[in-house]
C-alpha cells in the first residue's frame, strides 16, 4: 500500500533573474511507522538535463507542521520550503529554460 504522499510544488512558473521564488515539499505520512533521516536535494537542470544548481542561490530548508530534525511521525505531515535566487550567469544573454526537482529518500523506523 501507499505508506507517504510528496508533493513538491513550485510557487512560481517565470522566474527573472535575481527574482526569489519559493520550492516547497509537502509529505503526508500515513503510514505507521515514523519516517527517519528524510533528505532532500535540490536539483536544478537545463534543458539538456545537466545539473546547474551553481548558477543559483538555494537557502537552508525551513520545515514546518510536524517535520522536526528530519523525522515525520506516523500519520502526520511535514513541509519543507526552500528560497532559490537565479544568478545572473543563469541567463547572461538569453532566456533559458530550467527544470527544478530533487532527490528525496527516508528510512521507516
Amino acid at each position: 500500500g501507499v505508506c507517504a504522499v510528496v508533493r513538491i510544488k513550485i510557487v512560481q512558473d517565470l522566474a527573472i533573474t535575481r527574482e526569489a521564488f519559493t520550492a516547497k515539499l509537502e509529505i503526508e505520512n500515513m503510514d505507521t511507522f515514523t519516517m527517519e533521516n528524510i533528505s532532500v536535494e535540490i536539483l536544478i537542470t537545463n534543458d539538456e538535463q545537466l545539473v546547474e544548481n551553481e548558477k543559483f542561490y538555494i537557502s537552508n530548508a525551513s520545515y514546518g507542521d510536524e517535520l522536526i530534525n528530519q523525522n515525520l511521525p506516523a500519520q502526520s505531515s511535514g513541509s519543507a520550503e526552500w528560497i532559490i535566487v537565479p544568478f545572473s550567469e543563469a541567463a547572461p544573454t538569453e532566456q533559458k529554460n530550467y527544470q527544478i526537482g530533487g532527490r528525496f529518500s527516508y528510512s521507516l523506523a
